[in-house]
């Protein structure tokens, strides 16, 4: 599978270090990858892309506001592409995610956690979102949780959830 991450160069100079643009694209990589080996997803034959785009707190608040009628910022939203869109022939283009740094920093503080380990968690879970899982059920909940958790173990990190802040 190629995947394709579309990331400004000053969007780098917000991240962790350690989160290069290759590191991101094996992580958004990875989630898809084992979403195929599950059969919860089918191969695309394309090129996936997926934009990632770093917010400040007031600019994720007011996507967070206008897209889901909550009025407070948040650490990582997902956009599909609308499938009526017309797409490129030769890209499949999965959609947007937007993290805000600040409040990812914060949290990674709080919850005692690197902060490679929390933007890692999140990217996985806004391309989880741009596959359509979801966890606004208990039932949703049940089903997107063990697979970031499958996830992240692939890829070194611990269940964030079992860690206690």
């Amino acid at each position: 599978m190629t995947f394709n991450l579309a990331l400004s160069h000053e969007d780098l100079t917000q991240l962790p270090l350690s989160l290069t643009p290759e590191r991101i694209t094996e992580i958004c990589a990875r989630t898809l990858d084992v979403l195929i080996q599950k059969n919860l997803r089918a191969p695309s034959q394309k090129p996936i892309e997926i934009q990632l785009a770093l917010l400040t707190p007031l600019e994720i608040q007011a996507l967070n506001k206008t897209y889901r009628g909550k009025d407070k910022p948040t650490n990582v939203l997902s956009f599909e592409s609308d499938p009526d869109m017309p797409q490129p022939q030769d890209i499949l283009m999965l959609g947007d995610i937007a993290l805000c740094p600040e409040l990812l920093q914060q949290e990674a503080c709080a919850q005692q956690k690197t902060l490679e380990a929390h933007y890692t968690h999140l990217l996985i879970h806004g391309v989880l979102h741009l596959c359509g899982f979801d966890h606004e059920t208990d039932i949703d909940a049940k089903i997107m949780e063990p697979l970031e958790t499958h996830i992240l173990h692939s890829l070194g990190f611990e269940d964030p959830y079992a860690i206690e802040p």
